[in-house]
């Protein structure tokens, strides 16, 4: 009954680890979520309760379920569950319901991702694409924050602690590495915006956001 009261919305199927971290940044953001998940004795559904979050029990592939999710009221639907074809079942009957609704979609199977994202022109999230470069930057000493898809090219998240490349402008290093310095932690040991003609000194840390190939340039090169 509180579903059907929820207006813009994001609908999320599969509270999971992964459907439960998803759950608590879209609360991070304000935004309104309404969860549907197939086990009721899921580690997660007690929690997102606590939370405020009306936890509907039963298949995200039922159209009875979305409806009961008031989907046809949502901005958007994310399907999370451990099971590639329940996500694309439940996606395709998401937009069978409503058209224009936005879906993002988990899969396992890079082949099908890539097959589902050109025909469908759904967004769809490899869990295998984003989680080896992840490994890969951490096996290799990088302090790796996030990975994340643009277009089809990886985008790595990571912090540098500044020594060879000591007083060059942060507009500096973006033009020269082509990568985007997300925030700057000086000497205050407060991580801020930052101003493009700062400049970074022996001992700060940035937090660069760059492929994995110019991410590697300016490693090289801050490492000399």
């Amino acid at each position: 009954m509180e579903a059907s009261t929820y207006r813009n919305h994001v609908v999320l199927c599969g509270l999971g680890r992964v459907g439960f971290r998803i759950a608590r940044e879209l609360l991070a953001a304000k935004e309104s979520v309404v969860a549907i998940e197939k086990d009721p004795d899921s580690l997660f559904v007690e929690e997102m309760q606590d939370a405020g979050v009306p936890v509907l029990i039963g298949d995200a592939r039922l159209k009875k379920n979305l409806l009961q999710a008031n989907l046809l009221q949502a901005r958007a639907i994310i399907l999370a569950t451990n099971d590639d074809l329940t996500n694309l079942d439940a996606a395709l009957t998401s937009r069978e319901l409503k058209p224009d609704i936005r879906v993002v979609l988990r899969l396992f199977d890079d082949t099908l991702a890539t097959k589902v994202a050109a025909q469908f022109q759904l967004p769809v999230i490899s869990s295998s694409q984003v989680s080896a470069p992840a490994f890969v930057a951490a096996a290799t000493g990088r302090s790796v924050r996030q990975c994340f898809q643009v277009d089809g090219q990886t985008i790595h998240v990571a912090d540098l602690k500044i020594s060879r490349l000591s007083s060059r402008t942060v507009a500096a290093l973006q033009k020269e590495y082509g990568v985007s310095v997300v925030l700057h932690k000086g000497s205050s040991g407060e991580a801020a915006l930052p101003d493009p003609e700062a400049k970074v000194q022996s001992g700060d840390t940035i937090i660069v956001a760059a492929p994995i190939d110019r991410m590697h340039k300016l490693e090289e090169a801050n490492r000399g």
